[in-house]
């Protein structure tokens, strides 16, 4: 199960710097899928490659992205 940041985000970079995964992206920006150059997950705020969240697991019982968040915008994803 992945995290997903909601459209409340005030892009504070607080779940940025503390993902272990690097799955966290600033909006806008492209990112590699199987060799695949894609297009931005949201282009107004921070998002979640949902391939590489790995729910931290073995580091913390619910994600550090959805901890540390000051507007509480990050929330589980079922996919």
């Amino acid at each position: 199960m992945a995290y997903l940041i909601t459209e409340e985000c005030i892009n504070c970079s607080a779940c940025f710097f503390e993902c272990p995964q690097n799955a966290i992206l600033r909006g806008g920006s492209e990112w590699i899928k199987e060799g695949t150059k894609e297009k931005p997950l949201s282009t107004d705020h921070y998002f979640i490659i949902p391939e590489k969240c790995d729910d931290c697991t073995g580091i913390e019982e619910n994600g550090l992205c959805s901890i540390i968040c000051p507007m509480d915008c990050v929330e589980k994803f079922k996919y």
